[in-house]
């Protein structure tokens, strides 16, 4: 029996794993975790729901930030999302990186001429009807506070009400999802894989969705993409 130091609900725990490292989980599908480790009484959890310790905030109270997710179960879907707009509001693109059961999917996309705090939002819309399997633990991450307020803090959307809904609505469709703030060019790998997927939406007007590194669709500047108008900031 192995147990590795994680994070569970803001406080350090240890996980019991197998011998390939991944969570050792019961009939129900859930980890098995400790306060200290010497302790004979084991609780269970979601494993969705364990982190890394460098993944939270010190602060109780403070929102999730995490600098990368790296997590044994392979039936987390862990996912990375960014917007980007030159000249906010400008050109933008949105960027989203999805990794599943060793499978990643990419997806680069230009959205009309958008502020970026729209953008961020899209990303994350994208991201969520992507997600075709709404039973499957996932935890998407975004380097906006601003997408992190209203989706996960309860903040009051003073702008882009109406995505901000749309989003909200998706995101009760996914019980087993949970939205992480990641620090922003803090060389999280896949964080800035998705900002350079969605600068470059932003820069080139392109489209496109690839997995596993091989290219599944794409299409040219202005198809499917609203060219006009801004909405909020």
């Amino acid at each position: 029996m192995s147990w590795i130091r994680r994070a569970h609900r803001g406080c350090k725990v240890w996980v019991e794993i197998d011998d390939d490292g991944a969570y050792r989980l019961t009939e129900k599908g859930l980890a098995r975790v400790r306060y200290k480790k010497d302790d004979a009484r084991t609780y269970t959890v979601r494993p969705e729901s364990i982190l890394e310790i460098e993944a939270v905030a010190g602060r109780e109270g403070s929102p999730r930030v995490a600098r990368e997710t790296r997590v044994a179960d392979r039936s987390l879907v862990v996912g990375y999302t960014d917007g980007s707009s030159l000249g906010n509001p400008g050109p933008a693109g949105v960027g989203i990186v999805l990794t599943y059961d060793g499978h990643t999917v990419e997806i680069s996309e230009f959205i009309g001429h958008r502020t970026n705090n729209f953008a961020e939002l899209v990303a994350l819309e994208r991201a969520l009807r992507t997600l075709r399997n709404k039973d499957l633990p996932a935890l998407l991450h975004t380097d906006s506070a601003y997408c992190h307020g209203v989706l996960a803090r309860g903040h009051k959307a003073e702008k882009n009400a109406d995505l901000v809904s749309r989003v909200r609505s998706l995101l009760r469709d996914h019980p087993r999802l949970e939205i992480a703030l990641v620090r922003g060019h803090a060389g999280v790998p896949l964080n800035e894989r998705a900002h350079e997927l969605a600068t470059r939406a932003a820069r080139t007007g392109l489209c496109f969705v690839s997995k596993d590194g091989k290219l599944l669709g794409s299409r040219p500047k202005g198809e499917g993409a609203e060219r006009k108008g801004t909405e909020g900031s």
